[in-house]
């Protein structure tokens, strides 16, 4: 169950002012208190989400959002709270997960200098955020230096995220492949 809330005043601002999101609202999960945006939007991405979230500052970013094609809202011009819920269900939810370890924040690091985007997380995809052939080889480049263990081209696309990276990184580092 959601109850809608406001969002910070600098997060709605630069919502508002965004041309293509064609309405939002914020909702809290009653039991585990996340925080879910809802952009409605039949031209951004998540990952244009992702840097209007970014742009707007870490104090202002919710735990969760979700890109859709349209809210329902009821006379009052409320959120139809019921219909968030089932819209909400089985729709993927982005989360902005920050960095739990060391080589967690030097990955996202590098990765948010080489990919040019703020506020990524530990499970957000290479793929999905912008990542190809030439990103891949500046990060794993950096990524050696940074870090002093080397991983393959072939292991970033195949572990896709900061956090699966990560842990093949700390497993190479622990068994002293690095």
């Amino acid at each position: 169950m959601y109850t809608e809330v406001r969002l910070h005043p600098p997060l709605e601002k630069k919502l508002s002012a965004e041309g293509d999101v064609g309405d939002y609202a914020a909702v809290q999960a009653q039991h585990e208190g996340e925080l879910v945006l809802i952009v409605a939007s039949n031209r951004l991405t998540p990952l244009d989400v992702r840097r209007l979230l970014g742009d707007a500052g870490t104090a202002t970013v919710p735990d969760a959002y979700a890109v859709v094609p349209a809210l329902e809202r009821e006379k009052s011009e409320s959120l139809a709270l019921g219909w968030a819920e089932k819209l909400l269900t089985g729709r993927p939810l982005y989360r902005l997960c920050p960095p739990e370890t060391e080589v967690q924040r030097l990955l996202i690091e590098v990765w948010e200098r080489s990919l040019g985007i703020d506020g990524i997380g530990i499970d957000d995809d290479f793929i999905e955020l912008g990542g190809d052939s030439v990103a891949a080889v500046e990060i794993l480049t950096e990524t050696e230096k940074r870090v002093g263990t080397e991983v393959g081209v072939d292991e970033l696309f195949e572990c896709g995220t900061v956090r699966e990276l990560s842990s093949r990184i700390e497993g190479k580092a622990g068994s002293g492949d690095a």
